[in-house]
């Protein structure tokens, strides 16, 4: 019985130390300008942490799909954001070759 008990709390500590769903920069880089909304999301391979929708000054609907991964057991942090307008993609992030494999 202390067996399973210690395995239920070492599955809940490694389990409470993410935020989001893990992505990598490669994926990233492969999304393009004017890209549609769903694009974005099977690139990426799932959707992103969070959706920040506003319109601007003639009414087009602009989105920030925004894409976050925090692990607290090992301390890696990444993010990654996109712009879609009217739902194309309008604004993509620069990633170096520096980042591809992380």
């Amino acid at each position: 019985m202390k067996k399973v008990i210690l395995i239920v709390m070492v599955i809940m500590v490694i389990l409470s130390g993410c935020a989001g769903k893990s992505f990598t920069f490669r994926d990233a880089s492969t999304v393009e300008l004017g890209d549609s909304g769903k694009e974005v999301i099977r690139k990426m391979q799932g959707s992103p942490y969070m959706i920040k929708a506003t319109t601007d000054k003639e009414g087009k609907i602009i989105e920030h799909y925004i894409y976050v991964f925090s692990n607290g057991m090992t301390g890696l942090t990444k993010s990654v954001s996109f712009i879609l307008t009217d739902n194309k993609a309008t604004s993509i992030p620069t990633i170096t070759d520096s980042v591809l494999n992380q």
